[in-house]
């Protein structure tokens, strides 16, 4: 009997030592994957910090304009406002789009939510340069700008509540982080 239990020892330990292995594989791949999410949260944080500043910007431009807007609009039919918009686009999520399957559902949908808007309200003020717009009356100009300013408000809105919900992510993330180090595995 002592030799068979013997077999079962040294035929086992080849099986457990790849076994522990590939657990801590998996285990030092799972932290770089973390790693990488977090990294992926940072840059769109970023992002979206950046754009939601410049769409407060603007409502804030537009909203202390607005009189002038009306004024000049009213005495010239072709009148339209000059905003400056970047044509940079949305550099990170474009780039990191197929990646950001990493998130978690609710912090993805309000992610994309955000974006569309911003692209929404960068095409919606591009607009205001077209033919199209020269040509509307005084008061339609006027319901269109004061219209922008409220996709501005909303898009600000839509802007925080996807970095609070990224941060939230983050802090998740990091908690994970900091309690791998009782692990003494580096990556």
């Amino acid at each position: 009997m002592a030799g068979f239990g013997a077999e079962i020892w040294v035929i086992g330990a080849p099986v457990s030592i790849f076994v522990v292995k590939n657990l801590i594989e998996g285990v030092v791949a799972y932290l770089r994957k973390v790693d990488r999410v977090v990294t992926i949260i940072d840059a769109l944080d970023s992002e979206l910090s950046m754009i939601k500043s410049g769409a407060k910007d603007y409502a804030t431009q537009m909203r202390a304009g607005r009189s002038t807007i009306e004024k000049n609009s009213a005495a010239d039919k072709t009148y339209a406002p000059y905003v400056p918009i970047g044509d940079l686009g949305n550099i990170v999520f474009d780039e990191l789009k197929s990646e950001l399957v990493v998130l978690s559902k609710r912090t993805l949908h309000d992610v994309i939510d955000a974006y569309v808007l911003d692209n929404l309200l960068t095409s919606t003020i591009a607009d205001f340069t077209s033919q199209d717009f020269r040509k509307l009356a005084h008061k339609r100009k006027v319901a269109a700008i004061s219209k922008t300013v409220d996709l501005a408000d909303e898009t600000c809105g839509k802007m925080e509540k996807a970095l609070e919900k990224l941060r939230q992510e983050r802090g998740a993330r990091d908690t994970f982080l900091r309690t791998r180090k009782w692990l003494k595995i580096t990556v």
